[in-house]
């Protein structure tokens, strides 16, 4: 079994997207690692989405958490990876599987409140953009009488 850990120096951190590093610990080779999280120095959407992709790139196949948002928590659950909440300052080396409490819906995830606000951070600033691109009626107007330009509908 692969296991990702959320965690902050020596504990395991209080919220999932937002730990330093992730412990990767392979109980089959008896072997651990950390990679850093995508989703602090990304951030946003693009980075929680590589970080979902670094844990299917480890194979992982159970992470644990303390508190997650729903969002990634379903995402979670779409790529067949185990869930289990650790309690309060639990110590990264120090906790048991006995003390893991397994999730098995949303009920302990966290409202997605960027999401639901402004929705992807990606996706606003494609929206900012392309917005950003048209011209309003009144500037095309303007922009006619300063080239000389006669519109369509004055010629006929």
């Amino acid at each position: 079994m692969i296991y990702a850990v959320p965690c902050n120096n020596a504990t395991i951190a209080g919220h999932y997207s937002k730990a330093n590093q992730f412990l990767i610990v392979d109980d089959n080779k008896t072997q651990s690692f950390f990679i850093d999280n995508p989703a602090v120095s990304v951030g946003g959407c693009q980075g929680k989405k590589q970080l979902v992709e670094q844990l299917i790139k480890h194979h992982v196949d159970t992470v644990v958490i303390r508190n997650i948002g729903e969002r990634l928590l379903t995402k979670l659950f779409n790529h067949n990876i185990s869930v289990y909440k650790a309690s309060r300052n639990s110590e990264l080396m120090s906790v048991h599987p006995s003390q893991l409490e397994i999730v098995t819906d949303l009920s302990t995830a966290r409202p997605s409140i960027n999401h639901k606000k402004k929705g992807c951070h990606s996706e606003k600033t494609r929206d900012a953009n392309s917005h950003s691109k048209k011209l309003s009626p009144q500037t095309i107007k303007s922009l006619r009488q300063v080239l000389g330009l006669h519109s369509q509908e004055s010629e006929q």
